[in-house]
C-alpha cells in the first residue's frame, strides 16, 4: 500500500502545478491596461507647446514618480498603466502657468488635449535701501 500512495503524489504534484500555472495566466489574461496619449497646446491659439515638462501619478500615489517631456508636436505618451486607474497629469513649461489634469485609464489608449495658459510678466521688484539716523533710540517710540 505504501508503493501506491508514492506513485498517486507525482501525479497529483503535477495537476496541481498545472492547475496553479493556468490559473495564474488566466488572472494575468483578465488584466487590462492602457495609456494617455497627450497633446499640449498654448490656450490662446493652439500652437504645440515643446519641451513642457509632464508628471504623472496615480490617484493613489502621494508623489509624481513617473514622467516625461513633450516633443516638438506637444505630443507624450504615458508609461502602460492598469485599467480603470485614475491618473493625475501636471504638465509645466517655461512662460505657461502649471495645469494639473485628471484622467481614467481606459484599455488601450486614450488621448486628450491639455491647453496651458501664458504666464503673467513677472513684476520687477525694486530694493530701496533707506538710513535712518536718530540720536535717541527713544525718538523712534515717540
Amino acid at each position: 500500500m505504501h508503493k501506491n500512495v508514492l506513485k498517486i503524489r507525482p501525479a497529483i504534484t503535477a495537476v496541481l502545478v498545472t492547475f496553479l500555472i493556468f490559473g495564474f495566466t488566466r488572472a494575468q489574461d483578465q488584466v487590462k491596461f492602457g495609456i494617455i496619449k497627450g497633446h499640449v497646446v498654448e490656450a490662446a491659439s493652439g500652437k504645440p507647446v515643446a519641451n513642457a515638462k509632464v508628471k504623472y501619478r496615480t490617484a493613489s500615489m502621494d508623489q509624481y514618480i513617473m514622467g516625461t517631456y513633450t516633443d516638438s508636436e506637444g505630443m507624450f505618451t504615458t508609461q502602460k498603466l492598469t485599467a480603470g486607474t485614475i491618473v493625475i497629469v501636471w504638465i509645466s513649461a517655461d512662460g505657461f502657468e502649471d495645469k494639473i489634469e485628471e484622467a481614467i485609464i481606459q484599455e488601450g489608449s486614450r488621448e486628450i488635449q491639455i491647453r496651458l495658459q501664458r504666464a503673467e510678466e513677472e513684476k520687477e521688484w525694486v530694493r530701496r535701501d533707506f538710513q535712518i539716523m536718530h540720536r535717541d533710540v527713544a525718538d523712534i517710540y515717540h
